[in-house]
């Protein structure tokens, strides 16, 4: 069965070997002593594994395609805002739409690390020992897109309490 969906191959530094997966299909992967040999080894189990797929009646992704981004977006925004980012371009200096990609480009960075803080924080109360209580309880605090994010400061502090009360997980 031939189709159209990604093939993305990596080195595993732990395996020594080159691993090729669609990462449209989760777990589905090959391994190979080179690109071309996971690849093959990749479209092999692929076959095999969307066969039980259709045999099971469950529904197979689509698979991505290529979309050409042009670099422009025209969107709109309450007049308001617009002049408040015009306002704010103009003491920085830059153009309005250079502040307006540096905006989103910050945003986008602090979205990405607070999906990282949450999967550490995820596996660090997975990680807990049992106290009968859970790990219910506990509060993780994540950063805010409002805030300044400070680059000496540390990215992590934990405050240690007892396995009873709250443990918070702070950004600076």
């Amino acid at each position: 069965m031939k189709t159209k969906h990604s093939i993305v191959i990596q080195w595993s530094e732990a395996d020594q070997v080159f691993i090729a997966a669609t990462p449209e299909i989760a777990g589905l992967n090959a391994f190979g002593d080179t690109p071309e040999e996971a690849v093959k080894e990749l479209n092999i189990a692929k076959e095999l594994f969307l066969q039980v797929m259709e045999e099971d009646g469950e529904t197979i992704p689509d698979p991505d395609v290529f979309v050409q981004h042009s670099g422009q977006l025209r969107i709109r925004i309450p007049k308001s805002l617009h002049a408040a980012l015009s306002q704010e371009a103009k003491k920085d200096g830059i153009s309005l739409n250079s502040y307006i990609n540096y905006l989103l480009s910050e945003r986008n960075a602090l979205a990405k690390v607070k999906k990282e803080l949450e999967k550490v924080a995820s596996t660090f109360t997975d990680s807990l020992p049992s106290t009968g209580a859970g790990t219910s309880g506990r509060s993780f605090i994540f950063p805010n897109p409002e805030t300044h994010v400070d680059a000496e400061m540390p990215l992590v502090q934990t405050m240690n309490k007892p396995m009873n009360e709250p443990t918070e997980v702070i950004v600076h």
